[in-house]
């Protein structure tokens, strides 16, 4: 008998998804949405169709990009320092600052989904100069049902309105679908120091970061579907925010599923692998126990066997 893999699959390939309760995030391998099936849905609804970050007009060098748990998503990218060669270490003589330079500002993006979309932007200056990194995000929202995002065509349209509120040093976009029967809408807020841009649907943030500086910002993405908001449940660093049951009721759940104790470490791996995903299809809806109905799965198409790929499969890989 032929030796296979066990629990290797992917049904999506190209893709990478993190999802809790009725929220989705579905992007390509760099982390980014974009096109095709790719978005932030809610209730099978598509509440962002791009979102894009750009480092000084640029799309950062991407670097790599993780599914870590069930509803958490994380990316690395580098970019080089608007400082030159002075963000290298001296006596370089080249003008953009040579490999250091380069490479001197890290990005990692942390994404939490649950309730909405929260996201964590880290940005790091290794280099060796004070320097002003501009970070802008590209967004747009189209609301379209997940069965039209793969099938390619829309039974509904209209169109969508963008409002800018500053906040503070930040502020919220809020995009607003005008359709009669659908009163469906984003609201993206920022927590850093950012701003519109006008024309364009994006928001811009400026930071000045010292040698070896980090600065952390916050977004968080609340779909409003037919008129009632959903927050993240998530906030900086994945803690809890709020509208998620508690993780000593989920370990309780958890706690009285069967258990199986194996020799064979493909076996006990694919067990275990089996009650951690049934646990993250809980719909989180209803009262006690309730809440933790687990939400129907069906793969849309059939995997690639895993000898015929080159990575492994992400945590979540078929459609709901």
């Amino acid at each position: 008998m032929a030796r296979t893999d066990v629990n290797l699959f992917w049904l999506r390939p190209g893709e990478y998804s993190a999802h809790r309760g009725h929220a989705i995030l579905v992007t390509d391998t760099q982390g980014r949405v974009r096109s095709g099936t790719e978005g932030f849905f809610f209730r099978r609804t598509r509440f962002l169709s791009r979102l894009v970050m750009k480092v000084n007009d640029q799309e950062p060098h991407f670097v790599s990009a993780n599914p870590v748990e069930p509803h958490f998503m994380i990316s690395y990218h580098l970019a080089p320092s608007p400082a030159g060669a002075d963000a290298g270490p001296p006596g370089d003589k080249e003008k953009s600052g040579g490999e250091m330079a380069q490479k001197a500002i890290e990005i990692q993006v942390n994404r939490f989904v649950g309730g909405g979309l929260h996201m964590d932007v880290h940005v790091t200056n290794h280099g060796l100069a004070p320097t002003a990194v501009l970070l802008a995000w590209e967004l747009a929202a189209d609301y379209a049902d997940q069965e039209e995002t793969q099938r390619g065509e829309r039974e509904q349209k209209a169109p969508v309105e963008l409002e800018w509120t500053k906040q503070g040093q930040g502020g919220a976009l809020a995009l607003h679908y005008r359709h009669p029967e659908l009163p469906h809408g984003t609201v993206v807020r920022f927590t850093g120091p950012a701003d519109f841009i006008e024309g364009v649907g994006g928001v811009w943030c400026s930071l000045d970061l010292a040698p070896r500086q980090t600065s952390t910002l916050g977004i968080d993405v609340a779909p409003v579907f037919k008129g009632e908001r959903f927050d993240p449940f998530y906030g900086l660093d994945g803690t809890i925010k709020h509208g998620c049951p508690a993780d000593q009721e989920r370990e309780e759940w958890n706690a009285g599923c069967a258990r199986l104790r194996a020799s064979n470490p493909k076996v006990q791996t694919a067990w275990d692998r089996a009650a951690a995903d049934l646990g993250s299809l809980q719909l989180l809806e209803g009262e006690g126990e309730e809440r933790f109905t687990p939400a129907a799965m069906a793969p849309r198409r059939c995997a690639t066997p895993s000898r015929a790929r080159s990575s492994p499969c992400p945590r979540s890989c078929v459609d709901r």
